[in-house]
């Protein structure tokens, strides 16, 4: 008889649990048609808007643009491979603004 009993409980939890795993289904199902509803909205909001872009302000070079762009012209820095032209413009750009 306690087997019975056993498996009586058993029933009775699994059927509290179906219910409750149903009511969440059911209300994942809910929220899953409120956000459907909301993208839908927010969509046709967006399509509706004009995009509006402002127009890129081009900032002014820097004083280390300038002298690059200054001293890449230099024949000396001119004759140099492209990898060194750089690095000797590094050690003139430190070379300046220590003294």
């Amino acid at each position: 008889m306690p087997r019975k009993t056993k498996e009586a409980k058993t029933t009775k939890v699994a059927k509290k649990s179906a219910k409750v795993v149903a009511q969440k289904v059911e209300d994942v199902a809910v929220d899953v048609d409120e956000l459907d509803d909301r993208v839908a909205e927010l969509e046709s909001k967006h399509d509706n808007d004009e995009v509006v872009k402002k127009p890129k302000v081009k900032r002014a070079p820097s004083a280390y643009n300038l002298f690059v762009k200054q001293k890449m012209q230099d024949p000396q820095v001119k004759s140099l491979p492209p990898k060194e032209r750089m690095g000797a413009i590094g050690v003139l750009w430190k070379a300046q603004k220590s003294s």
